[in-house]
């Protein structure tokens, strides 16, 4: 199931000199740590590394692409005084190349960040790069081993604030001294980069802690809103009682991409304005979908439904809004199948987030035994509005007024990348420009992951709009 659309968030927030850096300065000797108001360095440890061949990640958005660098790794092992924390950041300095540019990297997930992947795609870019685990384990998926204290049972706070914001706030700080240290010079510009995860940290930073330029892909600012809701695709199909296969929903969502593709103007699989398609699936009620081995699956009035409330969105059980659905024409991977059977009655098994599972276990509810497919809407219910009430100012970075800006994104692209739709090209390069030389981008170029589809992209609030001509070529769109 995607989640929601690929939104890109550059924003302007300050900034320093080029320099070269031999490996006899990477060393624990030559290096002396950090001394910042309210962090307590435990240790520090640094060495040089050459020809480290690795699939370098890009994370905005994802692609993999294989690099070779030469760094000199700093690692700093840290805590907060009167904390139950223990912070390692890692900083990668290139041997040659350094463009003057820091970039912090982003997490993904319950995950601070996305490991040397990332880091070391920064490096081959010129960049010195900075990351942290913020005091736990790198897991994405699941946060038990943190989450709770060992002796009391609830929810451990400084981890979790670490997690949050804190952290944050410490790492560019730390990537700057020993930038400063080692080549003797600043960063001119320090930027942020990260999607999912890491694009709720760059919001973070930018409104709590602003002093960097910042990259935010598909962030999920709202957290405390939008990962309990995560859970309303599953409590549907429990309330309805229909568990559908995703060969079924998808092939419900393809009908409605068709019904509602042309308009915009152009015939391509893809709904650029997702307010404007208000097909009704009921007309698929008794149609059947081809699954492939000769299963046969008849489209049910339950399984329509599922659909249709997973598009509108949460609700309270007086019908009240209280989070957005998913675009019609989303693919669904909402649940696994592992028979004809199944997918033939739609008695597939439900596979929630665990990411989700864990927010309402382990943070709201504080239970490790909860089993949600056991909630009644009352208890859902609660559980969201106390993830709300007792988390939001804690790790949602929504402060600004975004309600309309989360209408937009790339069309047809999924969280973070992949999907029918055109990705956004050289965001990171983009950005640069409009920082280091005052050159906003107008649009941003996108293309499809398969390159069949080329497009451009267009900052909000305007729409990427057919005007006239070829509608294979990107010139025949325009921003309205």
């Amino acid at each position: 199931m995607v989640w929601f659309g690929f939104i890109i968030l550059l924003i302007a927030i300050k900034a320093i000199h080029s320099a070269s850096l031999t490996a006899l300065k990477c060393s624990t000797l030559q290096i002396q740590p950090p001394s910042i108001s309210g962090i307590e360095i435990g240790s520090l440890t640094a060495f040089p590394v050459y020809g480290f061949e690795i699939d370098g990640l890009q994370v905005n958005p994802i692609k993999y692409r294989p690099v070779t660098v030469s760094v000199c790794n700093v690692t700093i092992t840290y805590n907060h005084p009167g904390w139950d924390d223990v912070i390692h950041t890692q900083v990668w300095l290139p041997l040659s190349g350094l463009n003057a540019r820091l970039q912090g990297i982003g997490g993904w997930g319950f995950a601070g960040t996305c490991g040397d992947s990332a880091a070391a795609l920064a490096v081959a870019g010129g960049f010195a790069a900075v990351s942290s685990d913020l005091g736990h384990t790198t897991n994405p998926w699941s946060a038990r081993d943190w989450a709770l204290d060992e002796s009391s049972g609830h929810v451990n706070f400084a981890r979790l604030l670490d997690f949050s914001a804190v952290g944050l706030s410490d790492i560019s700080g730390l990537g700057r001294d020993i930038a400063y240290k080692v080549y003797r010079s600043p960063p001119r510009y320090t930027y942020w980069n990260g999607c999912s995860t890491g694009g709720r940290q760059g919001m973070m930073l930018a409104q709590r802690f602003p002093g960097a330029w910042i990259l935010a892909g598909s962030p999920a600012l709202s957290w405390a809103h939008m990962i309990p809701a995560g859970y309303w695709p599953t409590f549907v199909m429990y309330l309805l009682n229909s568990y559908p296969s995703p060969c079924v929903m998808n092939a419900i969502a393809a009908k409605v991409v068709e019904a509602c593709d042309d308009r915009d103007g152009v015939v391509d699989g893809i709904i650029t304005q997702p307010e404007l398609c208000d097909s009704n699936p009921l007309f698929l009620v008794t149609k059947h979908v081809d699954c492939d081995d000769g299963i046969d699956a008849e489209i049910t009035l339950e399984v329509v439904t599922v659909a249709q409330r997973i598009w509108q969105g949460m609700r309270s059980r007086d019908g009240f809004p209280l989070w957005y659905g998913f675009s019609r024409g989303s693919l669904w991977h909402g649940t696994n199948c592992s028979s004809a059977d199944e997918i033939e009655h739609h008695r597939c098994t439900p596979t929630p987030s665990p990411i989700v599972v864990d927010w309402l276990s382990l943070f709201v509810a504080q239970d490790l035994k909860l089993d949600l497919s056991n909630l009644t809407y009352s208890e859902f219910e609660a559980l969201f509005r106390l993830s709300v009430a007792g988390y939001q100012s804690i790790i949602s970075a929504d402060a600004p007024d975004l309600r309309e800006f989360r209408r937009r994104g790339a069309p047809g692209v999924g969280h973070c990348g992949s999907g029918p739709g055109a990705e956004p090209m050289g965001l990171l390069g983009s950005l640069a420009t409009w920082v280091e030389k005052g050159i906003a981008p107008g649009i941003l170029a996108a293309v499809s992951e398969d390159g069949s589809l080329s497009r451009i992209l267009c900052p909000y609030p305007t729409v990427v709009t057919y005007l006239e001509g070829d509608p294979e070529q990107p010139e025949s769109f325009g921003c309205q």
